[in-house]
């Protein structure tokens, strides 16, 4: 076979890289990704094509033989740069991708046209960490995690490669209000397997666990389940390559009425726990963030730091995105942002979660951040 002069190939490399004129519209390791597909913009058609599929493409080839790499899209995506290989075979972003600050999104609203379950990575710019929800025992897998379970492992390597190289992270959210998980007699170290087989299986980054039996922890009875749960999910999701965080109801922090509760766990399996939420019906500055006041004392930011050692840099705020997710709770972004800078002068960085997309998006996020100086 006749090889190509160095001359021939690099010109024939500079006439398609040419042809990519959005290099800087994305994330370096991003570009990258879009230039072996022939993309010079993101586009929702080709976004969720399969792999097998974009090997065939001529421009994939031809840049992969110059870049001297397999044609083998696994290949490419694990030498691109920020990006690593979980023991699923699946692509994930560098650990570094979510240190503090984390922006992290749920999603459950089912969004037309959005067959993956999650939004193309270019729709939620400034989030680093995506919760598909829900992953249930009464249900089974619903919503919008469930249609990213239904995808071929194909294009569910293709879409969590957009995600790696955007420095995104893409996980499951458990149970959920409508679960009663422990009330259905299951086994926690059982069920922590089962659902880290899910991670595993499906290439996922993590597991959020979003626990509400409120009757069952008002009386004492789920802080041991939920230990037990914890630690099996983190012996069978190992750190640093999975992630695990904990959506309690900040109350449940309160050690007087809740003695049992989540001051208990995490002196148990907190050094497990990557981040914890605080949220509740917090809605000025004051009682998010120093005194909660006597509706739920001692359950604000910094009074949960001190009375229950959770760690700053653990403690993830959450808020609905707009007054409608949720009951109450909800902050304008500029006021929030204002409320968090007060966070920041005095050494709190761990970000900001919200319920949920595509209520949230990347505009509203801009607000908060610049005012809160996270950005």
């Amino acid at each position: 076979m006749r090889i190509a002069s160095t001359a021939a190939v690099a010109a024939a490399a500079g006439t398609l890289l040419a042809q990519i004129p959005s290099a800087l519209a994305v994330p370096h390791q991003q570009s990258l990704y879009n230039g072996y597909n022939g993309l010079s913009t993101p586009a929702a058609e080709f976004y969720d094509d399969s792999i097998p599929a974009r090997v065939q493409h001529s421009v994939w080839s031809s840049l992969t033989s110059f870049f001297g790499q397999s044609h083998n899209p696994v290949q490419v995506i694990k030498n691109a740069p920020g990006v690593k290989m979980l023991d699923s075979g699946f692509p994930t972003a560098d650990i570094d991708s979510i240190a503090a600050p984390r922006f992290v999104l749920y999603g459950d609203e089912d969004v037309p046209g959005q067959s993956y379950g999650a939004p193309p990575y270019y729709n939620i710019s400034g989030f680093n960490v995506f919760n598909l929800a829900f992953w249930t025992v009464k249900f089974g897998v619903a919503d919008n995690a469930a249609k990213f379970a239904a995808k071929s492992d194909a294009d569910k390597k293709w879409f969590k490669s957009r995600y790696a190289g955007a420095g995104m992270k893409l996980m499951v959210s458990v149970f959920g209000a409508t679960d009663t998980p422990q009330s259905l007699g299951k086994d926690p170290i059982e069920l922590g397997r089962t659902i880290a087989a899910f991670v595993k299986k499906n290439g996922l980054d993590g597991v959020d666990v979003d626990y509400e039996e409120m009757d069952l922890f008002a009386q004492g009875k789920s802080a041991d389940w939920l230990i037990k749960l914890t630690k099996s999910l983190r012996k069978n999701l190992p750190s640093p390559d999975y992630i695990i965080t904990h959506a309690p109801v900040a109350p449940w922090f309160n050690t007087a009425m809740y003695p049992q509760g989540y001051t208990y766990i995490h002196q148990q399996v907190g050094n497990l726990i990557d981040w914890t939420y605080n949220q509740q019906n917090y809605d000025t500055c004051d009682s998010l963030i120093w005194n909660s006041g006597d509706n739920f004392p001692l359950t604000s930011l910094f009074e949960i730091n001190k009375y229950s050692g959770v760690p700053l840099d653990k403690l993830v705020i959450g808020k609905p995105a707009v007054a409608g997710d949720a009951d109450n709770g909800f902050m304008k972004p500029s006021v929030l942002g204002g409320c968090l800078n007060i966070a920041v002068q005095n050494g709190w960085n761990a970000g900001a979660m919200f319920w949920e997309y595509p209520h949230m998006t990347p505009n509203r996020l801009s607000v908060i951040t610049d005012a809160a100086g996270l950005s």
